[in-house]
This record gives C-alpha cells, structure tokens and sequence, in this order.
C-alpha cells in the first residue's frame, strides 16, 4: 500500500526534485525488503547471536552489537572482514527496488555495507554505479556518483566499518570520502530513507548541511517515530510511511521516462559511437606523422596506410566472435582499430574503452538483443569488462593490448571463449607502403631506411624516427623542458603533472588541479591551463579540453607522454619526484580519473626507489590510507628490496601472500624478493634461499597461466648465477621454456628473445 501525498512535507517540490534531480542517502532500513524467496539481510538482533556462535564469544553479548562488534574487531580482525562479506553479499533483490530508475538521481550515497543496490543497477538501463571510491574521478555523464561511506562488500579492497569505535573514528579516516559526500549533498537536494541517523560521523555533515540551509532535505520516518517533530524542526521536510510504502508512491506518482521517450538511453551511447568528420576539429597531415596523434580525424580522411591486419582481423572477429589483438607498444594498435571500426558494418559499432564494468553492463542492458560489434582498446587495463562484453551472444568483441599487458592478465579470460591475434613487427613491405603515403617534404630521405638486422625492433616509434623530418625526439622533448623550467616552474610542473597522469592511464582534470595548485580559483587555474598549452604547442603538442567533460584535459601525443616520461626521470628526477610527491600528498584519489587503473603502475616499487631513493615510505603510508591491500603490500616490498631494506620487504610480502595466497603474482615477487637478499652471498643460508627463490619461480610457472614473466625472471636469475657464481644448473630449464614460449607464439617480445640468446652464450660457454 503507498502511502497519500499528505504524508509528504511539500509534496510538489519533492516530486518536482525526483525528476529533475536528487541526492539518495540510504541506510540499513532501505536494504530489509525481502527478496522473491523472502531471504532477508539480517538485522542487529538476528545477528548478534550468530556472531557469537561463529566466533565463540559469550553470549551476554548477543544483545549488543556495538560491543559485540568491538570486541571482534579487536580479536579477528581479518576473519571478521570476510564473515562480514559473506553475511551482507546478495545475489538477488526485491524488485520494487527497480523503481529507483525512475528518479533522476545525482547521487547514491549509503551507510550500508551490502550489494543490494549494485544488483538493482545490474539491470538498470539508465544509470551504471560508479563507485567513487574505487574508481576515483566521474566523468561519463551516465554514471551515478556512488559513496559507500562504511566500505561495500562488492570491493576486496574496501574496508568495511562495523562497530562502534570504527564507526566513531569513519570520518576522519576516510575523510576525502566525506568531504565528497558533503559535497554532492550541497548540490542538490536529498532524500533519507531507511537511515537512522545512529552515525556520529554523519550525523555531523548532516548537521552542517542543515546549517547552510542552501538544498531542500527529505527524511523518511516511520509511522509514530518519536523524531518526526524533531527533523521538522531542524528544518527537514518528512516523509512519514514505511520504506515499501514510499517506493509504491515513487511507482505511481513518477512517470517512467521510457514511455516518453524512446531515444533518452540511446542517445546515452553517443560518446561510444564514431564521430562523423563534421564533429572533429583538423588535424594536419604533418601532425599525425610528426606527433603521434591516434585522432579520427586522420583515420577518417584516410591519412594511415591500412596494413594486411585491418582485414585480418575484421575478418578474425566476424568468424571468431572474440579476438584480442597482442602487439609491442607502438605497434599502431589504435589506429588500427580505427580503421577497423570506421570500415566495419554493423547494428551498432561501439568503441567501449576505459569504462567500468557497471557501464558495461547498462549498455548490455540498453542494448537488449540488438548485435553489436564493439572496439576496446587497452582492452586489458579492466579485464572484467571485456569478459563481460564477451560472454554475450549478441556483441562481438575486438580488444587490443600491449603484449606484456595480456600475458598478465589473460588467466582471467578462462571459460570465454576468445582468441589471440598477433600484431607482428613492421614487415618491409608495410614499411614501404607507409612510407609512399608520407607527403615527399616530410621525408627525412628520398628511400625507405629500413632496420639493418632481423634483431633489431621495429616498430612504428622506429620507423618514423628514422624516416620521418621533424618527429619528435627525446631531445626535442628535453629542450622544451629545460626552457619551460626556467621560465616558469608552475607550467613545467603541469607538463610533468600531466605526462605522469597520461602513462599511468589516467589525465588531468581540473579537481586534481585544484587540489595540486591549493585553489579553488577556476579563472587562475585556466590561466595556468593556458599557459602550459602555450608551451606544448611550440612543438604542436595539444593539452586539449575534452569536448564532453570540459574539466578534463588530455595530451594528444602519446609520443611525446612516453618521451617526456623518460625525459623527466632521466634529466629531472628532482623536479619530477616533487611534482610526483605533491600529487600523492595533496590529491585525493576520489579525485584522480581511474584511479583503479591507475595505481596499478603510478606507485611501481622500483620508480619509487628511482625517483626517491631513501624517502618513499612517508608517499606509502599515505597510499595505505586509501588501498592498504596486498598489491600495495606488493609494490612497497619491492620498493624495500631495491632500497636493500630486506627486512622490511620481506614482512610486507609475506603480508600480502596472508591476503591473497593464491596470486602467482605476488609469489612471483617474494621469489625476487628472496633472490636480491641474498645474491651477493656465498653461504649455505644464501645458497638454500637462492634454490628456494628458483624453485618458487618453477611452481609459478608450472601453475599459473601467465608464464612469460616467470619465465623471464628464471633466465635472468639462470644467466645471473651462471656468470657471477659459476651455477649453471638452470640454464637448460630457462632454455626450455624460452623456446616453448617463443615456439608457441606465447611471448613474442624482444625481451624474451634477448634472454634466450644470452641463455644460449652461457650454455656455450660450458659446452
């Protein structure tokens, strides 16, 4: 039964602000509808008692879950944590939940711990979760900003707050978190439902919200609540019924915008489709050979010579369905899936990039049954979304990745079906052909110039460096740098702001400016924008305001990111490492665009030790308060191995295996680990350790499905002892697996073949 308009405080604004747009702030009262087999989540009284018998703790404590918490969070910690997240993951809903697709939401803020309302937006065709906490800044316009104050169970990483002295102290500890909540309360008004306001923490930024007065509150209560006189008098507008009973008037009272219009979520796709050439700025014919610009400006006025792979593999993924296309960096991957797409037919034809597996999901939703032909590039950088993409009978999928990049992560692909195509080395004849499409007066030389061996890589970096006038050179890159740091070292500090942000998968936004830069002055902050653009363009480099998110900018070139990136930690580690400092110190993550890409490289251990020597560990704590996990654990203990601090490195990783055994990964690097410690020994203590650190690499290749990195790891520990401790006792078994990886296509790199010819000239030598 719904409840009457007259159990609304000034129903018509409220109906008016679900439609043009609303904050949700839900708590545990929101989760309790059952689900079709009536399973409910459990409450305090339910769950106190089965605390205490998983847990064995004396039953005077099964009426206080305050307590009862507190005193298992101090004995089992760790086991309390997983307990928690079997307790409140759900696999099913009460549909009347799906009513929440009907409001216009600005944000979905939560004090609950459950995946109740990741399941409702799993069949959302409106709005996709973006969970601000593990994703970092927002900037597809239908994601729903989602902040899960006291951590979600959907997410290993996240803490999950339980327990009256967490929940005392959840502000402070995460108070990034909580100044974004507050944030988006005071730009739009909001709903309370289901919330108790039993939270400390959030009772306060309520408190404050109130004080400001500047946005309209709604708060749920239910019938003879002895708050309702209360929240009236601080200024809140009731809602006086039961959760149930409020959702049944959402039902009746708010129009499905479906039946209105039909092209509302088509139109959501639009930033996935082509652009047509009346949409693009131009990009001269110089700057796409000179710069290295991926723009579709060039692939559409044809500008790329279109090698043998543009129909190899359009005619792979019609036959196949699924295929990843595997190449060394610089390969040209993405303008071949440009030219993929803008030649290919298709119902739909979608270039689904960097989105989370949430919006993936809604576009699935969105799309029904229709087919779909869909384009990820770095397809690798969220290996969920593209299995997802992949396990539907209607979509075919061509994703395209840096070699090392899936090798890392192809296990993860198991019961898809799906297969590798290699994107080989510049062949002569291609070189040719890319060589004829060059306009004459940008040609360094009248013929082709070529590689000299079959050794040598060659990619397209080292075809235009070596036949193109005017490309851009790490000294080019150098020399803008040097002038820039003189002139002024705000502009420089942007350059290397933005250059760390691009080769870690991510881009400058204003957010981040603002908190790097200490102001919140956008008309100071544009003219700093200004200015970098100023210099950048002086070697016609774009920092360019996206056209959909105007508070986001990117460098085009991704020649001059990579070279810059060098550049910096090669000629000015001092400036760089600051600039890298002031990031993590000053920059919430909540504010960095994918930030759960990312951190997978911005935080390597051995770029730490290079650019900081001595002193990272405060730059770790800091990264601890947001992702205290085991890849963090990971990275800081090889940060301790290159800084010799053995001890320490060994008390993190063997932390991180505590957390997750099963990862060959982080096996892998307590291998490295053990084998650094105790290379420069000779004692029987150093011996075993070595033979330990061998054998463990042995089991990883042997068990884990990424065996390239294994691989390479034990040749180079092979050669290392065949030349410094006359132990040539791996040098077969490293020999074996190179050519069974090479053999078998596995692992086409250079590195791989390097190591094997350094293999066989230790072999030789014994022979």
């Amino acid at each position: 039964m719904a409840i009457h308009d007259d159990s609304i405080d000034s129903v018509e604004i409220f109906k008016l602000a679900l439609q043009s747009g609303i904050n949700l702030f839900t708590g545990a009262g929101f989760s309790k509808l059952p689900d079709a087999e009536g399973n409910l989540l459990p409450d305090a009284n339910e769950l106190c008692p089965q605390i205490c018998e998983y847990f064995d703790i004396d039953a005077r404590y099964k009426n206080d879950l305050e307590k009862l918490s507190n005193i298992v969070n101090l004995r089992y910690k760790d086991a309390f944590q997983k307990y928690l997240r079997k307790k409140f993951t759900v696999s099913s809903y009460n549909h009347q939940y799906d009513i929440l697709d009907r409001i216009n939401l600005h944000s979905y803020i939560t004090t609950n711990i459950d995946n109740t309302i990741q399941c409702v937006m799993d069949s959302s065709k409106r709005y996709s979760l973006f969970d601000i906490s593990e994703y970092g800044a927002k900037r597809n316009p239908s994601s729903l900003p989602f902040i899960p104050l006291h951590g979600n169970v959907k997410y290993l990483n996240s803490h999950l707050y339980f327990g009256k002295n967490e929940l005392a102290n959840v502000d402070s500890d995460n108070k990034d978190l909580f100044d974004l909540m507050h944030a988006k309360l005071l730009e739009a008004p909001t709903l309370f439902i289901g919330y108790g306001f039993h939270d400390n923490a959030v009772e306060r930024t309520i408190s404050k919200l109130l004080q400001e007065r500047n946005q309209d509150v709604w708060i749920q209560c239910m019938p003879n609540s002895d708050n309702i006189d209360y929240f009236r008098d601080m200024g809140c507008h009731v809602i006086v019924g039961t959760t149930e009973e409020l959702l049944k008037w959402i039902d009746l009272n708010i129009p499905n915008q479906e039946n209105i219009s039909n092209n509302i979520n088509i139109d959501s796709l639009r930033p996935y489709t082509i652009p047509t050439i009346n949409q693009l700025e131009v990009v001269q014919r110089e700057d796409y050979y000179t710069k290295g610009y991926t723009h579709w400006y060039c692939i559409l006025l044809d500008y790329a010579y279109q090698t043998k792979n543009v129909n190899a593999l359009y005619e792979a993924v019609i036959k196949n369905k699924n295929i990843i296309a595997v190449g060394i960096p610089f390969s040209g991957k993405t303008t071949l899936m440009m030219q993929i797409a803008a030649k290919a037919q298709a119902e739909y034809k979608l270039i689904l990039s960097n989105i989370p597996v949430e919006e993936a999901q809604r576009i699935i939703n969105l799309l029904g049954g229709s087919k779909a032909l869909v384009f990820v590039d770095n397809c690798c950088d969220d290996i969920t979304v593209v299995k997802l993409l992949m396990q539907q009978s209607n979509f075919m999928v061509l994703g395209f990745a840096d070699d090392y990049a899936f090798e890392s992560t192809k296990h993860l692909l198991e019961g898809v079906s799906v297969k590798r195509k290699d994107i080989g080395e510049l062949t002569r004849e291609e070189a040719q052909g890319i060589f004829n499409k060059i306009p004459v007066n940008f040609r360094k030389q009248e013929d082709l110039s070529y590689k000299d061996s079959e050794d040598e890589k060659f990619s397209i970096l080292e075809f235009a460096s070596q036949n193109i006038k005017n490309i851009l050179t790490s000294n080019r890159v150098k020399d803008l740098l040097e002038r820039v740091n003189k002139a002024s070292e705000r502009t420089f500090d942007i350059i290397a702001l933005s250059t760390y942000l691009t080769c870690n998968k991510s881009c400058l936004n204003m957010d981040v400016l603002c908190a790097f830069e200490n102001t919140t002055d956008y008309r100071v902050l544009r003219e700093y924008i200004d200015a970098t653009q100023g210099y950048l363009s002086e070697i016609n480099v774009p920092l360019s305001q996206d056209s959909d998110n105007q508070d986001y900018y990117e460098l085009r070139s991704n020649l001059f990111a990579r070279l810059a990136y060098d550049v910096l930690q090669s000629y000015f580690k001092e400036e760089f490492s600051a600039v890298v400092r002031k990031l993590i110190l000053s920059v919430s993550p909540y504010n960095i665009y994918q930030y759960h890409v990312f951190r997978r490289s911005a935080f390597d251990g051995k770029l730490f030790s290079d650019l900081f020597g001595d002193d990272a560990y405060s730059l770790y704590e800091r990264i601890f308060q947001f992702d205290s996990g085991a890849y963090t654990l990971q990275q800081r203990a090889l940060y301790k191995s290159h800084r010799c601090d053995f001890k320490g490195a060994f008390e993190d990783i063997d932390k991180a295996i505590s957390i997750n055994g099963s990862n060959f990964s982080i096996k892998n690097s307590h291998a490295i680990i053990l084998f650094e410690a105790n290379k420069n020994k000779r004692t029987s203590i150093s011996e075993e350790s070595i033979a330990e650190a061998m054998d463990t690499l042995r089991k990883c290749f042997s068990s884990d499905k990424r065996k390239v990195y294994h691989a390479q790891k034990f040749a180079e520990f092979a050669v290392y002892l065949a030349k410094n401790w006359r132990d040539s006792s791996y040098l077969e078994e490293a020999e074996k697996w190179l050519v069974q990886l090479i053999g078998t296509q596995e692992s086409t790199s250079s590195f791989t073949k390097y190591l094997l010819r350094q293999v066989h000239s230790e072999l030789s030598k014994i022979k």
